[in-house]
């Protein structure tokens, strides 16, 4: 049966994490940390992890003192829309950049007495590098398809940002505010620091932990590389990039349909991005059951009308089906970038057509259960945690929140057709009629109207 060693946390990244400290201070030694040349041999010899952790440490530090500087909790969230692209551009470019180091002689010997041998003092990682002279061949091909699926995600998730005026100076989470009121100012502190600054740049880097496990067994953990190219384009990467751009669609237009929602409630015209234009002729408080605003399509079909203004939420379009559709897709550009490892080891670890029963599980469990699960797992508790709060937010704020909770799914739309079976079959015509008008219908009496 295949090995299934090399997925294990134990055969390599836990093992690098604890040398984190050790190599650091080892290299450090024996190399001015003032020098330029310094850190860039260290970024060229070391494992990828390690200077990802230098790069998480710089993050965490900035956001913290910016944070003290301005008293905006929000430093975090402007590069929540970028930072994954940069973890991810490292673990994919570093082999190419950190082969073109070795091969200038900008990055040199690691270890005490390597000017004498500059390659023979080279980490593993280096040696491997310093040892093939096609810099280009570095660049994994599914691993660059993985960025350009990142940056598709930064620029939709960015662009979102920016349209919703987030990125002016000064502006904060609206949850922050919120947060801050209900805890004493010692507690805030250390929340601040130790999940606000420390935690999320964390969240941040492990989002890149697939390409890492990627990268890190093409340069095997066994200290060899691999026999043969485990990361070239297949069929199989061509659905998953195509299922991502779905998603990402499907993420778009969620985003779209909240912001020109929104756009419209405050009295404001919106183009066909959702895009703040002019104030309207009169507030939209003033306008007639009648009116309606169109969705920027030329069929001018009606999406919104009085009742959804004073209801305060919005439930149309993607937001009938799911009550986070933005968070569902979301997450599932974590689940997808996640599958790529599974495809990845699949064929070498499923190699044979007799295993048996019981091999067929071990095999299966090492392919799902393996470190970079982290990745998707984290971001899924994240988004979890983070909804759950806004929703006792907006629970306060709308009180017709509560039967939307009711009538529909917080991310699964799937699980929203359930609940409409449940209503039509188990809880009766009457409080099926109540709630939908609640949720669809005419029938905003006692939501909040501002």
């Amino acid at each position: 049966m295949a090995s299934t060693e090399y997925l294990k946390a134990s055969a390599h990244l836990l093992p690098t994490l604890k040398s984190f400290l050790p190599t650091l201070q080892s290299f450090f030694t024996s190399h001015s940390p003032l020098s330029p040349q310094s850190w860039l041999t260290y970024y060229a010899t070391v494992d990828p992890l390690h200077t990802a952790i230098v790069l998480c440490t710089i993050s965490s530090t900035a956001v913290y003192v910016a944070q003290q500087i301005t008293g905006n909790a929000s430093q975090v969230d402007r590069i929540w829309t970028f930072a994954p692209v940069w973890y991810g551009a490292h673990f994919t470019l570093q082999p190419v950049i950190a082969a073109k180091l070795i091969a200038s002689g900008l990055a040199k010997g690691t270890l005490k007495g390597a000017a004498s041998d500059p390659v023979a003092a080279l980490s593993f990682w280096g040696k491997k590098l310093a040892g093939n002279s096609n810099v280009t061949a570095q660049l994994q091909p599914r691993l660059a398809l993985m960025l350009a699926l990142q940056l598709l995600w930064s620029s939709r998730l960015t662009f979102n940002a920016w349209r919703r005026g987030f990125f002016k100076v000064g502006e904060e989470d609206y949850r922050w505010p919120e947060l801050r009121k209900g805890m004493p100012r010692w507690q805030w502190e250390l929340f601040a620091f130790f999940f606000i600054a420390i935690i999320q740049n964390i969240l941040l880097a492990i989002t890149a932990l697939p390409q890492y496990m990627l990268l890190s067994t093409t340069f095997s953990a066994r200290g060899v590389l691999a026999s043969s190219p485990t990361l070239q384009l297949t069929t199989a990467d061509l659905i998953l990039a195509a299922v991502f751009l779905v998603n990402l669609g499907f993420e778009f237009l969620a985003d779209h349909q909240q912001q020109v929602y929104q756009n419209w409630k405050r009295g404001y015209k919106a183009s066909l991005f959702g895009l703040p234009q002019k104030r309207e002729g009169k507030d939209n408080s003033q306008a007639t059951k009648d009116e309606a605003v169109t969705f920027g399509y030329s069929d001018g079909a009606q999406l919104f009308t009085e009742a959804d203004r004073k209801r305060g939420f919005v439930t149309k379009g993607l937001w009938a089906w799911s009550r986070h559709p933005n968070f569902a897709c979301e997450q599932c550009v974590w689940w997808l970038l996640y599958l790529f490892v599974a495809i990845t080891f699949y064929p070498s670890l499923f190699t044979s057509s007799h295993h048996t029963a019981r091999e067929m599980l071990k095999l299966g469990h090492a392919l799902v259960l393996n470190y970079a699960l982290i990745s998707p797992v984290a971001m899924s508790g994240l988004f979890a945690a983070s909804t759950d709060y806004t929703e006792k937010m907006s629970a306060k704020k709308y009180p017709l929140y509560k039967s939307y909770k009711r009538a529909v799914a917080p991310f699964n739309p799937l699980e929203t057709i359930l609940r409409k079976v449940w209503f039509r079959v188990v809880v009766g015509e009457e409080e099926r009629k109540k709630v939908y008008d609640e949720v669809w219908g005419g029938n905003a009496a006692g939501s909040k109207t501002k």
